[in-house]
């Protein structure tokens, strides 16, 4: 029987080129799990695959900003191993425009809009996604305090998320570092981006849920 690994045992760095296949199957299960041809069925095998590849070009994207002037950084989570460094979780803090006045993320926009007084940048983790074997293992919190540290040195005062109302052990998680609720909105609402997959029969569903947007004071 394989044992997850200790706490001390992961180290965070930020993530490389070299990780983006193990980062593909990561985020991949962290949404939908995954998938046993004789349990599941090919349907969803075939769908799970589409996923793969359509995580792994949204990350092949993504990592190119990584390493330049951009104000956004890539976490991984790792264990050493004789076969070099097995991923465990990661996480993608970016900056991005905030609406103090509707307490919500616009992720469309790329420039805080002139004259809008109600609009900042503020640090965002955008997601946090850890293997299932790993988790219980404070491997997320870690993710989140790196985020955090970036943030701080980077000399903002805050730092936001958002997470889905139905995703109740990460909430709690977040709550335990200091994280409160700032904002909550219906399924659509506030931007969307909160999402859950449900088994309809021989397939999986993606379905919009509501989310809470949270912040934690840094400094």
């Amino acid at each position: 029987m394989s044992l997850s690994p200790s706490s001390t045992d992961i180290r965070i760095r930020l993530v490389e080129p070299t990780d983006l296949t193990q980062l593909a199957e990561l985020t991949t299960s962290a949404l939908f799990g995954d998938a046993d041809l004789f349990k599941d069925g090919p349907l969803v095998m075939a769908q799970r695959q589409q996923q793969l590849q359509k995580n792994r070009k949204a990350l092949e994207r993504r990592l190119a900003y990584e390493g330049t002037d951009s104000e956004c950084r890539f976490f991984v989570a790792v264990e050493q191993t004789p076969f070099g460094d097995r991923i465990c979780g990661s996480t993608d803090l970016a900056v991005r425009v905030f609406n103090a006045s509707e307490l919500r993320f616009d992720l469309a926009l790329s420039d805080v809009p002139e004259g809008d007084g109600a609009c900042r940048w503020s640090p965002y983790v955008a997601s946090v996604a850890v293997n299932a074997a790993d988790r219980r293992c404070g491997i997320g919190g870690r993710l989140v305090q790196a985020a955090e540290g970036w943030a701080t040195a980077a000399g903002y005062e805050e730092i936001m998320l958002q997470v889905s109302v139905l995703n109740e052990a990460a909430i709690s998680m977040y709550e335990q570092a200091g994280y409160s609720i700032l904002s909550s909105f219906a399924p659509g609402e506030g931007g969307g981006g909160a999402e859950h997959v449900v088994r309809k029969g021989g397939r999986w569903e993606t379905q919009q849920t509501g989310k809470h947007v949270m912040r934690k004071g840094l400094g």
